[in-house]
């Protein structure tokens, strides 16, 4: 089941709305309102150990700026292939 938000304070609305269903978030790192870092640290304060994967398809300066670091975090590049995205997926959801 796939919950979708139209930005970060609607994800935080589902968040604790439904803490228990959700197992992994992805977000984009540059959005308005809330950015994709603060969305997972609001996130994380809810729903502790739950995985991001964050995904851009702006530059490594501009992720850096936004707080992420390529290779800190799991991250997708766009563009993205169906494919890698489930394989990004099942890396971080548990068994």
């Amino acid at each position: 089941r796939v919950l979708e938000a139209p930005d970060g304070h609607a994800a935080e609305d589902l968040a604790d709305r439904y803490p228990e269903d959700i197992q992994l978030v992805v977000t984009d790192v540059v959005m308005p309102g809330l950015c994709g870092r603060q969305l997972a640290d609001s996130l994380r304060k809810r729903i502790p150990g739950v995985p991001i994967l964050f995904t851009s398809g702006h530059s490594d300066e501009a992720l850096v700026n936004h707080g992420i670091e390529q290779g800190t975090e799991a991250f997708l590049q766009k563009p993205f292939t169906p494919h890698l995205l489930l394989t990004k997926v099942q890396h971080l959801l548990p068994d």
